[in-house]
């Protein structure tokens, strides 16, 4: 692990609950900072933003993976801190991060249980979407699905329905206008309608379904 991505993690770990002096900085000084290498700065954005992407983590592994998973999403956005772009919000930024970081897990675990002939008795040991609540089964599928959307309405569901921004943040998100985001977002929740639908409907026809 990069030396200065694991002082800024063990900051977050152990800063105390009082702010400090560079609470009152504003989100494009601390990102300038934080691109400059400040790891002080960085350890208050990730104050700033440890619940939202945790959250988002949460959403994707369940409770068990999902500390790990946020705690991995800041040391990847520290280590790449010079794509920091002071200009932009940095929430957009760090959520896209711990998507793409808990779709690769869910991948990864997906793959290692289907390579092995003992799969059910690793899911007994090992959380895989299947081990989820029905929520998060549903987000687990939908991220399969989404895949095959093309990546403007991807991105687009992604970042409005499952990281809960703004059309606005989405938008710059994406560097498309408004009506774009839109248009995007109506295209994919069609498509994913007849994707989950063609889903039940096979899920039902199969042996034991109801």
């Amino acid at each position: 692990m990069n030396g200065l991505a694991t002082k800024a993690v063990i900051g977050w770990l152990t800063v105390s609950d009082t702010p400090g002096n560079d609470s009152a900085l504003t989100e494009k000084a601390l990102a300038s900072r934080a691109a400059a290498g400040d790891s002080d700065a960085f350890t208050q954005i990730v104050k700033r933003y440890e619940g939202p992407v945790y959250n988002l983590c949460y959403r994707y592994l369940g409770p068990a993976n999902a500390e790990d998973a946020a705690q991995e999403t800041f040391i990847r956005a520290f280590v790449h801190r010079g794509a920091f772009d002071p200009d932009r919000p940095l929430l957009p930024w760090l959520i896209t991060i711990a998507r793409r970081l808990c779709i690769d897990r869910l991948r990864r675990s997906k793959r290692e249980t289907l390579s092995n002939e003992s799969s059910d008795a690793l899911a007994d040991s090992r959380p895989t979407a299947e081990d989820a609540t029905a929520s998060q089964e549903t987000l687990g599928q939908l991220a399969t699905m989404l895949e095959t959307l093309p990546e403007g309405q991807r991105e687009a569901i992604s970042l409005y329905h499952i990281d809960e921004l703004s059309y606005e943040d989405v938008a710059k998100t994406l560097d498309v206008p408004i009506g774009t985001v839109m248009t995007w977002l109506h295209r994919g929740r069609v498509k994913l309608r007849t994707l989950l639908t063609q889903s039940a409907g096979h899920a039902q026809a199969a042996p034991g379904g109801k």
